[in-house]
């Protein structure tokens, strides 16, 4: 039997600290049945349209060499992991997708940040998908879609989700930068259906070349809503940044 007093000092208080820790990593870990979170960054590093080889495995790689990270299987990505993910590209200016690319499903959101590493936007040209493909679906909330230009398709960008913003956040960094070019669609630049709240869509050329100093429209609309704005927003709040049409 130890009699020690400094050791059984010692003692508990190490079982104390173990203690702490087995409860801090209970209550850490998610409870049973429930995804853990993991905001992911995807970089499309490929113009290509291959999908995803397995979207379980939290890295946007395409089944054959070489393997790359394209927009779908990035958008197939971020739509399996829970957490608001963000995407990126790298090397990428262009984009044709041959069928109609993924909707975006995660209620967490996803942030496209299309900056061109050539040109100030990534393109995402509809010319070779089907004649009804939208570029663009927002089936979820909280997403956030800046600096691409999407022209070609039957609706640029299409939103059922609420809570979306298309184009500037307003928070004054980057603002100027941050804005979409959304034109030359067949049908709807921008389609808001039915009741997609807190629509923000602020800071794009909407029915112009990327310059900004010639019309190229969306045929029907530039921005079209089914049932009326209600609280959706277009332009900003006298900050200076406002879309042009």
């Amino acid at each position: 039997m130890n009699t020690d007093p400094l050791k059984n000092n010692l003692f508990n208080k190490l079982l104390h600290g173990l203690a702490i820790l087995a409860l801090l990593l209970c209550l850490a870990a998610p409870a049973y049945g429930e995804a853990a979170v993991f905001e992911a960054t995807f970089t499309v590093n490929d113009s290509g349209d291959d999908p995803d080889d397995d979207p379980d495995d939290d890295k946007c790689l395409t089944a054959d060499e070489p393997r790359v990270c394209t927009l779908r299987a990035a958008i197939m990505q971020a739509n399996f992991n829970v957490g608001h993910d963000t995407i990126i590209f790298e090397y990428v200016d262009t984009i044709s997708p041959l069928t109609a690319l993924p909707p975006l499903t995660d209620p967490d959101g996803v942030s496209i940040y299309g900056q061109g590493y050539y040109k100030d936007h990534v393109t995402i040209d509809g010319t070779n998908a089907p004649t009804g493909a939208e570029g663009l679906v927002l089936a979820s909330g909280n997403n956030v879609i800046q600096d691409l230009a999407v022209s070609n398709f039957y609706t640029g960008i299409e939103i059922t989700g609420s809570g979306n913003i298309i184009g500037t956040d307003g928070d004054g960094v980057g603002d100027e930068d941050e804005g979409n070019v959304i034109s030359g669609n067949r049908m709807f630049g921008i389609h808001v259906i039915n009741d997609s709240m807190n629509t923000v869509i602020a800071g794009n050329l909407i029915g112009l070349n990327t310059a900004g100093d010639t019309a190229l429209g969306n045929v029907v609309a530039n921005i079209y809503f089914d049932n009326g704005p209600g609280q959706a927003r277009v332009g900003t709040n006298g900050d200076g940044v406002s879309d042009s049409l």
